[in-house]
């Protein structure tokens, strides 16, 4: 890509820095420095920067990138590059701050991120790891667009429009993020077969108005997740299929979850705690428990009884299951309503540790390898987590 070419990427600042494929500083007077594979600034950059080159590290020593908010200026711009990892730097002023577009196998970890549109917007990419950063102030933390097998971990994202936005990707993971007091949290668009799991969502100054949103998204696991204080904690909505929703507390919400032309969903052992309108669903049919034992989800607005067992409800002898199915409404029953925390409970985790195991691909692979032979320049090691769709939970034993 030559010099006239990059200009086009240039919209905040008089200065664009270019780390050439060959290694070299342009223009060498750039406030950074260069050893081995390491490129560290020096001091402050006012500037955009593009990264050329595959195989390095871009160490910002907690100094700050600035921008001026110019209409789709990039902090620093990764195209068709491989194994660069973006760590400790203070970004504000851009359009995009990070940009990886086309590439593969790239690290984002212990940056700040703040008053930009997008934080971190990921593009045709794969085995992106976007772990321990701070977003805040954005229109939206994190983008993945056409991206799959990417993870997006441990982060904190508060006072943004959007936490963390897919759009048509597939096969990724996302983990252990606090998400506070963002108008949504964690939202889904034609986007199937990810994993989403024990992150926290929370209004603390404010209600969310979503906590986890899936539009025509299907296959994705939902599991051990903490939403509150939000308008919707869970919607799903057109098309949304096939979704395992599992083990997540739902609390203080006026909407625990709301679903509107989406079935076949399965929700189990959850916790619904307290929420003005605990379910909504339209009259959409989707399945709200396990069978018995293992039972079906916590309602706090249970008034039922738990003074029988077995699979009728009809012998002596409490079982932690109500004896009277809750009804949500005509094609929505929870057969076997649990007293109880369910998450106290032990149940038969076996189709997730599937689901988690199916989902690897020789790709996934590369980037784990990738990510550990990468541990002592990162100072992080990013979690495996596997899975994939439809037969995971199929043969679940009762």
């Amino acid at each position: 890509m030559g010099t006239l070419a990059l200009t086009q990427f240039v919209h905040s600042t008089d200065q664009l820095i270019i780390i050439r494929s060959y290694g070299n500083i342009d223009p060498p007077t750039a406030s950074i420095s260069s050893m081995d594979a390491t490129y560290t600034f020096t001091e402050e950059i006012h500037a955009e920067i593009i990264v050329q080159k595959s195989n390095i590290i871009i160490d910002g020593k907690n100094f700050t990138l600035k921008g001026d908010r110019a209409l789709n200026s990039t902090g620093i711009l990764l195209f068709n590059v491989e194994n660069v990892t973006i760590k400790n730097v203070y970004i504000t002023g851009f359009f995009y701050a990070i940009k990886i577009e086309d590439s593969k196998n790239c690290i984002v970890t212990g940056n700040t991120i703040m008053d930009s549109d997008f934080g971190v917007w990921i593009e045709n990419a794969t085995g992106i790891v976007v772990i321990k950063n701070v977003f805040s102030g954005l229109w939206c933390g994190t983008v993945l667009k056409n991206s799959s097998k990417n993870q997006i971990s441990g982060n904190s994202f508060s006072n943004n429009m959007h936490g963390l936005m897919l759009d048509w990707s597939p096969e990724n993971i996302l983990a252990k993020n606090n998400l506070t007091d963002n108008s949504s949290g964690i939202s889904l668009a034609w986007s199937g077969n990810n994993f989403i799991s024990e992150n926290v969502i929370m209004g603390k100054t404010k209600k969310n108005e979503y906590g986890i949103k899936l539009y025509s998204s299907s296959d994705n696991v939902i599991l051990n997740n903490h939403v509150e204080n939000t308008f919707y904690a869970m919607s799903l909505l057109y098309n949304t299929v096939r979704n395992l929703i599992i083990r997540n507390r739902i609390s203080r919400n006026f909407y625990g979850i709301k679903i509107w032309y989406a079935t076949n969903n399965s929700i189990y052992h959850n916790i619904f705690i307290d929420n003005a309108e605990q379910a909504k669903c339209y009259s959409f049919p989707n399945k709200w428990d396990n069978g018995y034992p293992e039972g079906g989800n916590y309602w706090s607005n249970y008034v039922g009884t738990d003074i029988k067992s077995g699979k009728n409800q009809d012998r002596p002898g409490s079982d932690g299951i109500g004896d009277v199915p809750h009804s949500i409404d005509d094609k929505n029953v929870d057969h076997y309503p649990l007293i109880g925390n369910p998450l106290k409970h032990e149940f038969n985790q076996a189709p997730a540790l599937f689901y988690l195991l199916a989902i690897i691909t020789p790709t996934i692979l590369g980037t784990a390898l990738f990510m550990l032979y990468r541990v002592k320049m990162t100072k992080t090691k990013p979690e495996k987590v596997y899975g994939s769709p439809e037969e995971r939970f199929a043969k679940r034993k009762v």
